[in-house]
């Protein structure tokens, strides 16, 4: 009985860590709206915001209303947010269905992506953006951003 209990308090710590590990408060993702013709390269849609001018010439406004009401000024003082586009066709990604890695110097974005199998139409793409605590990672502009599709 003693073992089994040990037993489960490990398991329990390991989960904890496991899911406090996912939840790492130094990305954060939301679904937004933002005018994707400012972008340089048109297949990729990616794109660095660190200041309140990029945030209003881009047009970049946030599902989740109470997103929208922040101070620019002191968000970006704390805050750099990658604006990039995914899914589509014939898959759907929804926000919470995406994750952050750092490896070395890549910022590795992984989703999983709900495909669409029925000739029912084509899926929307999801507009999202990545917060990342650009004081804790003050060279994320110089970093490279990969991402895996963790379904296939």
């Amino acid at each position: 009985m003693e073992k089994n209990f040990k037993f489960g308090i490990i398991i329990l710590l390991i989960s904890c860590i496991t899911s406090c590990k996912k939840n790492n408060p130094d990305f954060k993702f939301y679904s937004c709206e933002f005018d994707q013709s400012q972008y340089n390269n048109p297949i990729y849609y990616s794109k660095w915001i660190d200041n309140k001018e990029d945030a209003l010439k881009t047009k970049l406004t946030f599902v989740d209303s109470n997103l929208n009401e922040r101070n620019l000024d002191s968000l970006y003082k704390e805050t750099a947010q990658h604006l990039f586009i995914i899914g589509g066709g014939g898959m759907y990604v929804p926000v919470e269905n995406c994750s952050v890695e750092i490896k070395n110097d890549t910022i590795q974005i992984n989703f999983n992506g709900n495909h669409i199998h029925e000739p029912v139409g084509e899926a929307a793409s999801s507009f999202v953006c990545l917060e990342i605590n650009r004081k804790k990672y003050p060279n994320y502009k110089n970093m490279k951003v990969t991402y895996i599709d963790t379904d296939l």
